[in-house]
């Protein structure tokens, strides 16, 4: 079994955004990416932004988009049945203070 799961996000028929979960011991930590409108998507990029805020955490002043907001649902139940985990493991990594401290935001649970 992989330690990753992808999704990506679309908006009227087109490509927007990513979704990725990540197994880290015993919980799945979950990122995001959404494109610009003045940007085109580029499938490699969105994964890659979205791999590192799964690891790295988003700063607090970046808000969830809505349409973001929509899929994370559906995907966070996907992740806990894919990795075998309860659903409230699996969690959006929030933000990371500089002192190395992580905050997660379990979401659906606020």
């Amino acid at each position: 079994m992989q330690t990753e799961i992808r999704k990506r996000i679309f908006q009227r028929g087109k490509p927007i955004g990513a979704l990725v979960g990540i197994k880290c011991g015993d919980r799945v930590q979950l990122g995001w990416s959404k494109c610009a409108k003045c940007d085109s998507f580029v499938r490699k990029r969105a994964f890659q932004i979205a791999w590192d805020r799964a690891q790295h955490g988003v700063s607090p002043d970046k808000k969830l988009p809505f349409v973001v907001a929509l899929e994370l649902d559906a995907f966070r139940e996907r992740c806990a049945k894919y990795f075998k985990v309860s659903i409230s493991q699996v969690m959006h990594h929030y933000s990371r203070d500089p002192d190395g401290t992580t905050y997660f935001d379990i979401v659906g649970e606020q």
